[in-house]
C-alpha cells in the first residue's frame, strides 16, 4: 500500500445533519460510515480533477433503454394521454316523464255593476248633483241641501271630494249625522246609501 493510499484518523467539523444522513445510509448499505465519506471524497476529488480514478469494468449485464419501449404498432394504435382530443362518452340518463300537475282554476269573482262616478242626492222628491268639492247641508240660506227646521244646525254637515272619493262630515252639530241608526262624525259614501239628520232622509247615488 503506497503512502497516499494509507488510511489516518482525521478530524474535521460536520454539520449534524449530514453526519445523521451518513449514519443512515451506512446501516442500509451495511458499511462504515468512515467508507462512505472516503467514498464521497474519491468522487468529488475525481469530479474536480484532482484524483483519476482507473478505468471501471464493464458491467456483467447491459440494458438496452429502447428494449423498455412499446413496437412501432403499438404506438401507432395507442391514443396519447396528453394530446388525445376524444372526449369520452358521457352516458346518458333518461329522466322519468312527469306530468305537470294541473293548475288549480280560481272560478272567476262575479262582477257588480259598478255604479258612475257622478254623485247625486235624493231628497223629498228631488235630485240634487253633487258637483262641487264642498256641498253644504243644513237649514241656512245659503247652502246646497237645505234642511227647514230649528233642530237642524245653519251648517249641519258637508260632503267633501277629496282624490275621487265623496265624504260626508259633521261639522259639530247638536244633532249630528247617522247611518242606519248610528252617529258618525265622517264617513265613506257608497252607492244608495241612506242618511238622515234629525227627522230629514236623504239618499245618495252615483249616477
Amino acid at each position: 500500500m503506497s503512502e497516499k493510499m494509507k488510511i489516518s484518523p482525521k478530524n474535521f467539523q460536520c454539520r449534524e445533519v449530514l453526519w445523521s444522513a451518513f449514519e443512515d445510509m451506512a446501516k442500509e448499505y451495511g458499511v462504515s460510515v468512515d467508507h462512505l465519506i472516503n467514498s464521497a471524497m474519491l468522487e468529488f476529488a475525481n469530479f474536480r480533477n484532482y484524483i483519476e480514478l482507473s478505468p471501471r469494468k464493464t458491467p456483467k449485464y447491459t440494458i438496452d433503454s429502447t428494449s423498455m419501449l412499446p413496437d412501432d404498432s403499438s404506438l401507432e394504435d395507442a391514443p396519447s394521454q396528453k394530446n388525445s382530443t376524444q372526449t369520452p362518452e358521457i352516458p346518458k340518463v333518461e329522466t322519468p316523464k312527469t306530468t305537470p300537475p294541473t293548475p288549480k282554476t280560481t272560478p272567476p269573482i262575479p262582477q257588480q255593476k259598478a255604479a258612475g262616478s257622478k254623485l247625486v242626492v235624493d231628497f223629498d222628491g228631488q235630485v240634487i248633483p253633487v258637483d262641487k268639492e264642498k256641498f253644504m247641508i243644513g237649514r241656512g240660506s245659503s247652502v246646497d241641501l237645505r234642511l227647514p227646521d230649528p233642530s237642524v244646525s245653519r251648517n249641519h254637515a258637508v260632503v267633501i271630494f277629496r282624490d275621487g272619493t265623496y265624504y260626508i262630515k259633521d261639522l259639530g252639530s247638536t244633532n249630528g249625522v247617522e247611518f242606519q241608526g248610528q252617529r258618525y262624525n265622517i264617513r265613506k259614501i257608497s252607492h244608495n246609501e241612506t242618511y238622515s239628520i234629525c227627522s230629514f232622509e236623504f239618499t245618495f247615488r252615483f249616477i
